[in-house]
Parts: C-alpha cells; structure tokens; sequence
C-alpha cells in the first residue's frame, strides 16, 4: 500500500474441514521504519499470535518438518485472533530486543479441543467460521455444539497477550510469552462455550557454526469453563508441551528430528469426564531439493498417548499411532 503499510490476506484450502476454503489470515501491518533507533511495528485484523517458534516461514508455516509439534498444531487450530498487535524493536546492551503487545476478541473457545479431545499433532489450520469436531461429551455438557467453533466472540471480552524476544548472540535467541483470553466461563452463544484460557511459554532458538538449528520450546497453561453453584468450574484442566527439534543442512537437503511431550491433568468432575492425558512424540523428517524451491518432503512420526476418556466411547484409552507422509512442497 505503501513503503512502510502493507495488506496481508491468505487462503486455507484444507480438504479434511468443513468449508474446504476458508480465510486463514487478513490483517494490514505497519513495517518498521529501518532507519529508526528505536523501531515500531504493528498489525490489526485476523492473525496467528507469535506463539510458535517453529512457525517462522512466509503465510505462518514451518519447513523443518511437514507435522508441527503439539504446540504448533495447537495453536494453529485454537488460538487464532482478531486484535491488533504492536511491537517495538530497539536494543538493550546492544543486543536486539522484541517486545510486543496485543488486544484481541474472537477467540473465547481456545480450550475446547484440548480438553474434550486432548492434544493432536496434524497440519490443519483454524480459518474464519470454521468449525472443527468434538468427540462425544458427556450430559453435562448438553447444551455444547457437536461441532467447536475456534474463531468466534462470545462474551464480548477483551483478551491480550505479551512477547518478549532477545538476542543474546548472533546465534541465540530467547523469548517468552504470556496469553490470556480472559474468556467469562459462564457465558454460553449458539452452543458455545467460552473458555478462560491461559499459557505462558518460553523458547530458545540456537544456530550452531555448521548451520545446525536447534529449537526448544515449553508451554504451560490452564483452561476452565463453567461454574456450579458453588462457583466452582465445571470443567477446568491444566495443560502443558514441550519439545526439542534439531535440524542439520546436507550436501543433498536437510534432516530434521523432534522429540515432543505433552500432558493434560483434569481437576474436575473425573467421576463424569476424566480428561486427563500424557504422550508422547518423535518426528524425523528429510527435505531434498528437486527444482528452484520446489522439494520433496517424506516425514515418519510416531505418537503415543494415554487417554482414560477414550474408554467411554469405546477407544482404547493407550495408543501408539505411526504415520508416514511423503509431500511435494513448493514455494513462490
């Protein structure tokens, strides 16, 4: 639009959702002024919170692997906001330090998926009035949809989140955020839930001499929605995720492995909804070249989990699930 404002709307064709198109992001952004000591820039609109260190790529994507971490899949599924966003970039020590802050709506149901269906790892991406399904819940729960819908206001509550990034060498960066929808768990719209949501996460990211990266990544965080008459949360989980991912370039593409774990502990009605989980996942994946920046991807994962709520509809509640995929990726 001009040489510091720029309009950003992305597409979503997903053949496993509803709707199959859908909006996956649109939001106008202010670039920061190069030349400036202390540089300012922001957004506004429909957007991904910086909450994945994987999710480093053009249209939030990753290309170390074809599957994001758990954390990644979980925060592409749920946590999408329409808000505005703004960042100040200056330096302290002479180092350079990110520091971001964001309001946003539209995102009261973050909670729902990972609580009555526990975490996934997969590649599907939230869109604008999509929704995703949910696993049988029990009676209690009657007035909740089939189907949870991640981007949708429902309280008319204000949430936020807080980022900051530093640079500690040319090689090293850490960064830690905090989120917080401040969802009314007592409010109920067209059979969704609003959940009050909150996570905080840390991360480092490391590039060695040999262009070896190396991410880490932790997040911790809490979720309730309901209240009985004693003002007590009907439902209310705690959840965290973390993983290592190395990935090292070769003379004929790049090898990248992932470790994940990731857990869900329910302090809630357990005689009604246990949803209490742990689990865990490798990842490798290797990436060749073919043409320009076209490669061919093929990716082994293994997952397991131990869910006791997938007994009452008559899953077996521990499951070890392996999957290969083999992808052509391009980009242009």
């Amino acid at each position: 639009m001009t040489d510091r404002v720029a309009s950003h709307i992305s597409l979503a064709l997903q053949s496993s959702v509803r709707g199959v198109v859908g909006l996956d992001e649109a939001y106008v952004r202010l670039r920061r002024d190069p030349g400036a000591s202390i540089g300012v820039s922001a957004r506004a609109g429909l957007f991904f919170p910086p909450a994945s260190l994987e999710h480093d790529g053009a249209e939030w994507t990753t290309h170390y692997t074809l599957t994001p971490s758990a954390i990644g899949s979980w925060i592409a599924e749920e946590v999408k906001v329409l808000g505005a966003e703004l960042t100040v970039h200056t330096a302290i020590a002479e180092r350079p330090v990110n520091m971001t802050v964001a309001a946003f709506g539209a995102n009261d149901t973050a909670g729902a998926l990972l609580t009555f269906r526990g975490w996934a790892l997969h590649d599907i991406r939230a869109t604008a009035g999509q929704t995703l399904p949910l696993p049988p819940v029990t009676p209690v729960f009657f007035e909740q949809a089939v189907r949870t819908r991640p981007v949708v206001e429902v309280d008319r509550r204000i949430g936020g989140y807080g980022r900051v990034e530093v640079a500690m060498s040319d090689a090293l960066s850490l960064s830690g955020m905090v989120y917080a929808n401040r969802g009314d768990p007592t409010a109920l719209r067209n059979g969704q839930y609003a959940w009050q949501t909150r996570f905080a996460t840390v991360g480092a990211s490391l590039r060695t001499s040999g262009d070896t990266t190396i991410l880490a990544q932790v997040m911790v965080g809490n979720s309730i929605m309901g209240l009985d008459p004693a003002r007590r949360a009907v439902t209310d989980v705690s959840f965290s995720s973390g993983y290592v991912l190395i990935s090292k370039p070769l003379r004929t593409g790049s090898l990248t492995g992932r470790i994940d774990l990731f857990k869900v502990d329910d302090r809630s009605l357990l005689d009604l909804e246990n949803n209490r989980e742990r689990g865990a996942a490798a990842t490798g994946a290797w990436a060749k070249p073919l043409a320009g920046a076209t490669e061919l991807v093929t990716e082994v994962q293994a997952v397991w989990s131990d869910r006791p709520a997938r007994a009452r509809i008559g899953l077996r509640a521990e499951q070890v699930d392996v999957q290969t995929r083999i992808a052509v990726r391009a980009r242009f």
